[in-house]
C-alpha cells in the first residue's frame, strides 16, 4: 500500500504517508500513558456462560442478571518467565516479532506507574512503529475511506496472510502495543487462540501503554492522534459493505451451488473473537468494537435485501404470474434472483447470529464498563436497523439487566438508548408486545432510578425514558403522581442555569406536560363539554384546570415525603415548579388571567354531573379557582409561568407583558388581595416589567391607576417591620420597581402616601397615645403604631425623602419614645420585637443627605451655606432623647430576671439607631469644607457629647451579652475580664435572635465605626479583641479591620456557626471603609441599619456552577 488515495478535495495534496511518526512530547505522554489493565476474569460472574447462551437458543427461561455492588478486580497476569523483547518462536515454529526503529528516547516523565515501570516503558516505546494503515487512519484529516478499504481488501485476494497481519497489527497499534504479528503467525485460524495468547504475553511485558483509540475518543483535544477514533469508526463500519461489493461476503459451493459465508468473513470473525476474550482490556475493547461495527453494517444491509430487492422482485414475479401469457424465462430469472437473495439474507443472518453468540452475549457483562457501554449502545443500533430480529424480549432483557449496573456510565447508556427503542421517527411512542413485556418486567427499576438513583444524570435520563412510556399507558396514577412530585424541590434552582438540578427539573416538567396531555385527552373523551366555558375555549380551560389540579396533588404528595414547610415555603416551591413549566404552559397565561378575573360564579355545572361522588372526583382532577385556597394556588402558578418566561429573552418577555399586563388592575380588584399569599404573586408579576415593557404592551397609561391601587392596599394593611416578612418583602420590591421607573407621576403618588401616613400618624399619637391616658393596652397600641404607620413610613423612606415637622417629631418623642421604659414593663416579648427606631434614623439621614448636597453644590461658587439651626437642634433633640431612653431602660433589676433577654433586645434596638445617627452626624461634621466653620461650631455647640458615658457602658454590656449567647450556641468557652457579669455565661438565645452571629458581627462593626470616629472611648476596643480567635475568620477580619479591604475586593466571608450548615454563606454588604475621611455620598435610599446588612445567601450543596 505504497500510496493512499484521498478524497477529491485533497487529491492535489501530497499522498505519501510514511509509517514513521514523530515521538510524542513528554507532556503528551504524561497525560495519556497508563498501566496495562488485565483481568483474569473478563466477565461479571453473576451470569454463567451456559445461561447466557441458552437464553439465545431458548427464550422460555429469562433469569434476571443483577450487577454486583462491587466489580471484582482481577490481578494482572504475570508471565511465567522473563523473555527478551525480540523474536519469540512457538512450538509450532511461528514467530512473533517486537518491531523497532530509531525513535529518539524521550525524557522521563510521570507516567502513573512505578519508577521501574516508567523506565521500562520509555525503553520499550522506542520500538513502537506505527503500521502504514494505522498511520493513515491516525493522522489523515480527510481521507477517502472507501478507496482505502477497497485497496486494502484487494490484498486479501492476493495475500490473505498479509491482509490479516495488517489488520491485527492495526488493532495492536490502536492499543499502543509494541508487539506485532508476522504473516506466518496468522496463517492458520486453528491456532488463533494460541497466537493471541503469545501477543498478550508480549504486551503484558510492556507494562504500560498509550491507548490511542480511546484517548482519541475521550480526550480528542489532548490526543496525540486526534483523528484516529473517527477514522477507525468509519473504516470498520464500511468494511462489510465494501466487502460485499467486492464479492467477499458470500461464497458459492462448487458441488451443490449452496451459498455460504466467504472465508474472508470467517477469518475476521475467528481472529476478532479470539482477541475479544483475551485478558487485556484494551485488546478486548478494540476487537469487540470492530465486531459491533461490522454488525451495525450487516443489520442495516439485511433489511435492505428485503426492502430494496426481495420485495420488488417478489412483486415483479407476482405480476408476471398474473399475466395471461407469463414469460417462463422471465419467471425463472426472477425466481433465481429471489432464491439467491434469500440465500444471501440467510447467510447474513447467520453472520449476525454468530457475532451475537461469539461476542455480545459475553461482552455485555465484561468487567470493563466501557465494553458494557459499547455493547448496549450497539444493541440499540441493531434493534433500530433490524427490529424484526432484535426487537424481542430475548434482546431487550439485556437493557433491563444493565439497569442495575454498578457503573453510572453504563446505567446512563442504557437509559439514553431506551427512548429511541420505544418511539418512532415521527416522535410518537409505539406499542409493541416485546416493549410491553420489557416494561412490565423492568418498569419498577426505571421508576426507582428516576426517584432515587445516587446520580442525578441517571435520574434525569430515567425520567426521559418514562416520558416516552407515559403515552403507552404503562404507568399507574400513583406512579405518575410520585414522578410529577419531583418537580418540587425545597431549595432554589435557577431556571436559566445549565446545572444538573436545573436540567433535571426541566426534564420532569416535560414529563409533567406529557402526562397532562394524556389526562386532557382522557377527560375530553369521558365528558361532553361545550365549546366555550367561562368565556374561554373549553380545551384551554380543561388544560389549565388539569394542570393546576395535578400540580396541587403532586405538591401534597411531595409534602408528605418532605420536611415540614410553612405556607410561604410551599408557595415558593410551587412558584419554582411553574417557572420550569413555562415552555409548555406559557401560552395559557392570558387565559389564566381571564379565569381569575371572571366576574360570575365558577362551578362544575357545565359538566352536568349525575351525583356528588362524581363531582368530588372531577374536583380532584379539574381544579377551578372557586375558593380562596385554589386562588392562592392559581396566582402562584401564574406568577411562576410569567417569571419562567421573562428570563428567556426580550421578545419572550414582551409576549408575556402583552398577555398579563392588561389584567393586572382586575387581578388587584377582583381577587382577595388582603391575603398576602394572593397579593404577593400579583405584585411579583408587576415587578417583572419595566416602563418600556408597559409601553410595548400599550398599557403605560394604566400605570398610575395600578400604582394608586397598590398604594391603597399598602395603606390598608398591617405591615410587619421584619424584612423577612413576606408582605414587607413584597411591598419593598414593588416600591423599588416604582422608583426605578423614575416617573414623576408615580413618585408623586408615593410621596402623597407618605404625607397621608404622617397625618394619620399625628392623629394616632394624639388620640391613642396621650401621656395623660393611663388605661392603654400597650401591646395593641404599639402593634398598631408600627403596623399602621411607622413600618410603612420607614419602608417608603428608603426610596423617598422622609421629612417631619417639629410638632410631629415632638409628639412622637413625648408620647412614645420617652414612655418606652414604662411600656417595657407591661409589654409582651412579641411587642418588644416589633419596636425599632429606624424612623428616627431615616429622618436624620435624609436631612444630612439634603444638606450635604446643598453644601457640595456651593463649593464651586466659594459661597458659604447658612447654618440650619433648626435641623441641628432637631438632630440634637433626637440624640439626647435616645441617650436618655437607653439609660432609663438600663435597669439593674433585669440582670438576673426572666426579662433580661427582652431588656437586652430593646436596648440593642435603641442603641442601633443611636449609633447609626451619631456616626452619620460625625461623618457629616468631618466632611464639611473648611469654609463652613459655622456649621462645625453649631454642631459643637449643640452636641456637648454624642454618647453619654452611661451609654458607653450599655454598649459594652450589649456586646458582652451577644458574645455570651453566641459562644453558648457554638459550644465555646470564652475569656472574661475581672468585674464582668458572670451571669452571662449561663444565658441562652431562647428565640430572641434569629441569627445571633449576624447580630454580633453587625454590632461589632458599628462599635468599630464609633471607635474609629473617636466617639467611643475606653478599653472596649481591647475587650472586643479578647475572644476573636473563637468566633471565626469573619469576626477576626472585623476586629482587625481587614474586612473593609476584603469587601472592596468582593471576597465573601463565611459565618462561623454555618460551618456546619453548608446551605448558608455570609457576605458583608456594609460599605464602611476609612470612616474618618469619607464624606457622605449618595442618599439613604435602600439603606439598612439592622441585621439584614449581613445577607444570607442560599448555597445549593449539589448544584453545579451556573456559569
Amino acid at each position: 500500500m505504497s500510496e493512499v488515495r484521498r478524497s477529491s478535495r485533497l487529491r492535489s495534496r501530497s499522498s505519501n504517508v510514511t509509517s514513521r511518526n514523530s515521538s510524542p512530547s513528554s507532556d503528551e505522554r504524561g497525560r495519556s500513558v497508563s498501566v496495562i489493565q488485565t483481568d483474569d476474569n473478563t466477565a461479571m460472574t453473576d451470569i454463567s456462560d451456559e445461561e447466557s447462551s441458552s437464553d439465545e437458543e431458548n427464550n422460555e427461561v429469562d433469569e434476571d442478571y443483577e450487577e454486583p455492588s462491587r466489580a471484582r478486580r482481577s490481578k494482572k497476569r504475570k508471565p511465567k518467565a522473563k523473555k527478551a523483547v525480540g523474536t519469540k518462536r512457538s512450538k509450532s515454529g511461528r514467530s512473533l516479532k517486537a518491531t523497532s526503529n530509531d525513535i529518539e528516547r524521550p525524557k522521563p516523565v510521570n507516567l502513573g506507574g512505578s519508577k521501574k515501570e516508567q523506565e521500562h516503558y520509555l525503553e520499550v516505546v522506542k520500538d513502537f512503529e506505527a503500521t502504514e494503515l494505522f498511520s493513515i487512519l491516525a493522522t489523515a484529516e480527510d481521507i477517502s475511506v472507501d478507496e482505502l478499504i477497497r485497496e486494502w481488501l484487494e490484498t486479501y485476494k492476493e495475500n490473505r496472510d498479509h491482509f490479516l497481519q495488517e489488520f491485527i497489527n492495526l488493532l495492536l497499534c490502536c492499543c499502543g502495543a509494541v508487539a506485532r504479528v508476522e504473516e506466518h503467525d496468522v496463517h492458520s485460524n486453528e491456532s488463533s487462540n494460541e497466537t493471541i495468547t503469545e501477543v498478550q504475553i508480549l504486551f503484558q511485558k510492556q507494562k504500560m501503554h498509550e491507548f490511542h483509540l480511546l484517548i482519541s475518543k475521550n480526550n480528542k483535544r489532548k490526543a496525540k492522534y486526534k483523528n484516529l477514533y473517527d477514522n477507525f469508526i468509519e473504516f470498520m463500519s464500511k468494511i462489510m459493505e465494501i466487502a460485499n461489493d467486492m464479492q467477499l461476503l458470500y461464497s458459492e459451493s462448487e458441488d451443490d451451488n449452496e451459498i455460504t459465508s466467504n472465508p474472508f468473513v470467517i477469518d475476521l470473525l475467528t481472529w476478532l473473537s479470539s482477541l475479544s476474550v483475551c485478558k487485556i482490556r484494551c485488546l478486548r475493547y478494540v476487537s469487540t468494537l470492530s465486531l459491533y461495527l461490522f454488525q451495525d453494517s450487516l443489520t442495516e444491509y439485511v433489511v435492505e435485501i428485503e426492502s430494496k430487492y426481495l420485495s420488488k422482485l417478489t412483486k415483479q414475479l407476482t405480476q408476471e404470474q398474473k399475466k395471461k401469457r407469463p414469460s417462463t424465462k422471465t419467471m425463472e430469472k426472477l425466481e433465481a434472483s429471489i432464491e439467491e437473495l434469500q440465500s444471501n439474507k440467510a447467510v447474513t443472518e447467520g453472520i449476525i447470529d454468530n457475532i451475537v453468540k461469539l461476542s455480545f452475549v459475553h461482552r455485555f457483562k465484561d468487567i470493563d464498563e466501557s465494553i458494557r457501554s459499547e455493547s448496549i449502545l450497539h444493541l440499540s443500533t441493531w434493534i433500530k436497523h433490524y427490529p424484526e430480529y432484535f426487537l424481542k424480549v430475548t434482546f431487550l432483557k439485556y437493557f433491563g439487566w444493565l439497569l442495575s449496573d454498578s457503573s453510572v456510565d453504563v446505567r446512563l447508556q442504557v437509559l439514553k438508548t431506551l427512548p429511541q427503542l420505544i418511539s418512532k421517527h415521527n416522535k410518537k411512542s409505539v406499542d409493541n408486545s416485546a416493549v410491553r413485556q420489557f416494561f412490565e418486567r423492568f418498569k419498577e427499576r426505571i421508576f426507582d432510578m428516576a426517584l432515587k438513583d445516587i446520580d442525578l444524570e441517571v435520574r434525569l435520563n430515567a425520567v426521559n425514558v418514562l416520558i416516552e412510556v407515559a403515552p403507552l399507558g404503562y404507568l399507574e396514577d400513583a406512579e405518575i403522581l410520585a414522578l410529577s412530585s419531583l418537580i418540587f424541590v425545597n431549595r432554589k434552582v435557577k431556571v436559566s442555569s445549565h446545572s444538573k438540578n436545573s436540567r433535571f427539573l426541566a426534564t420532569v416538567a416535560k414529563f409533567f406536560a406529557r402526562v397532562t396531555i394524556e389526562k386532557c385527552e382522557e377527560f375530553s373523551s369521558s365528558y361532553d363539554v361545550p365549546e366555550s366555558i367561562f368565556g374561554l375555549d373549553s380545551n384551554s380551560l380543561i388544560k389549565i384546570a388539569i394542570l393546576v389540579g395535578l400540580l396541587s396533588k403532586s405538591l401534597i404528595y411531595h409534602l408528605q415525603n418532605s420536611e415540614a414547610l410553612d405556607s410561604t415555603e410551599k408557595l415558593e416551591i410551587l412558584f419554582q415548579a411553574a417557572e420550569f413549566l413555562h415552555p409548555y404552559y406559557g401560552s395559557l397565561i392570558e387565559d389564566i388571567c381571564k379565569l381569575l378575573t371572571y366576574d360570575s360564579e365558577l362551578s362544575y355545572s357545565f359538566l352536568q354531573l349525575e351525583n356528588s361522588d362524581e363531582e368530588n372526583s372531577v374536583r380532584e382532577t379539574l381544579l377551578l379557582p372557586d375558593k380562596s385556597e385554589n386562588i392562592t394556588i392559581y396566582t402562584a402558578i401564574l406568577s411562576g409561568l410569567c417569571h419562567g418566561g421573562s428570563i428567556q429573552g426580550t421578545q419572550q418577555k414582551f409576549r408575556i407583558a402583552e398577555s398579563v399586563l392588561p389584567y393586572i388592575e382586575n387581578l388587584l380588584t377582583y381577587l382577595p388581595v388582603h391575603q398576602i399569599n394572593i397579593l404577593e404573586p400579583i405584585l411579583s408579576i408587576f415587578n417583572i416589567f419595566t416602563f418600556e415593557d408597559w409601553i410595548h404592551a400599550g398599557y403605560e397609561k394604566k400605570l398610575s391607576t395600578i400604582v394608586d391601587k397598590i398604594l391603597r392596599i399598602f395603606s390598608e394593611c398591617m405591615l410587619d417591620g421584619d424584612s423577612r416578612d413576606l408582605r414587607y418583602k413584597s411591598f419593598s420590591a414593588t416600591l423599588e420597581t416604582i422608583k426605578k421607573m423614575n416617573l414623576n407621576e408615580l413618585n408623586e403618588i408615593c410621596i402623597n402616601q407618605i404625607s397621608y401616613l404622617k397625618l394619620q400618624f399625628q392623629k394616632f399619637l394624639i388620640e391613642r397615645m396621650d401621656p395623660n391616658e393611663y388605661e392603654i393596652d400597650f401591646n395593641e397600641t404599639i402593634a398598631t403604631l408600627y403596623g399602621r404607620y411607622l413600618n410603612k413610613m420607614v419602608l417608603l423612606g428608603k426610596d423617598y425623602e422622609l421629612e417631619v415637622d417639629k410638632q410631629l417629631l415632638q409628639s412622637f418623642m413625648e408620647n412614645f419614645l420617652s414612655r418606652v421604659p414604662k411600656f417595657f414593663e407591661s409589654c409582651s416579648f412579641d411587642t418588644i420585637k416589633l419596636m425599632n427606631f429606624r424612623f428616627l434614623t431615616l429622618i436624620v439621614t435624609w436631612q444630612l443627605h439634603k444638606w450635604t448636597e446643598i453644601i457640595q453644590n456651593s463649593i464651586d461658587t466659594d459661597a458659604t451655606v447658612e447654618v440650619s439651626v433648626d435641623v441641628i437642634q432637631m438632630i440634637a433633640s433626637i440624640v439626647e432623647r435616645l441617650n436618655t431612653t437607653l439609660i432609663t431602660t438600663d435597669n439593674d433589676e433585669y440582670i438576673n430576671s426572666e426579662k433580661l433577654a427582652e431588656c437586652m433586645l430593646l436596648k440593642l434596638n435603641i442603641s442601633t439607631s443611636l449609633m447609626d445617627i451619631v456616626s452619620a452626624l460625625k461623618i457629616f461634621d468631618i466632611s464639611l469644607p473648611e469654609n463652613e466653620s459655622s456649621w462645625k461650631e453649631s454642631i459643637k455647640e449643640n452636641f456637648p457629647y454624642y454618647l453619654h458615658d452611661k451609654v458607653s457602658d450599655i454598649l459594652y454590656q450589649i456586646f458582652l451579652y451577644l458574645e455570651a449567647i453566641f459562644s453558648k450556641e457554638i459550644g465555646e468557652n470564652i475569656e472574661r475580664l475581672a468585674g464582668e457579669n458572670v451571669n452571662f455565661n449561663d444565658i441562652e438565645n431562647n428565640g430572641v435572635f434569629n441569627n445571633v452571629e449576624a447580630e454580633l458581627l453587625l454590632f461589632t462593626i458599628k462599635l468599630k465605626g464609633l471607635i474609629k470616629l473617636k466617639i467611643l472611648k475606653g478599653d472596649i476596643n481591647e475587650r472586643v479583641k479578647l475572644n476573636k480567635d473563637i468566633f471565626g475568620p469573619l469576626f477576626i477580619s472585623i476586629v482587625d479591620e481587614t474586612i473593609f479591604e476584603n469587601n472592596s475586593k468582593k471576597q465573601p466571608h463565611k459565618l462561623q456557626k454555618n460551618i456546619h450548615q453548608p446551605e448558608h454563606r455570609a457576605v458583608l454588604l456594609s460599605s464602611a471603609g476609612d470612616i474618618e475621611s469619607d464624606p457622605i455620598e449618595g442618599s439613604p435610599e435602600r439603606t439598612s441599619h439592622h441585621v439584614e446588612d449581613i445577607e444570607m445567601i442560599d448555597n445549593d450543596p449539589i448544584e453545579d456552577s451556573d456559569s
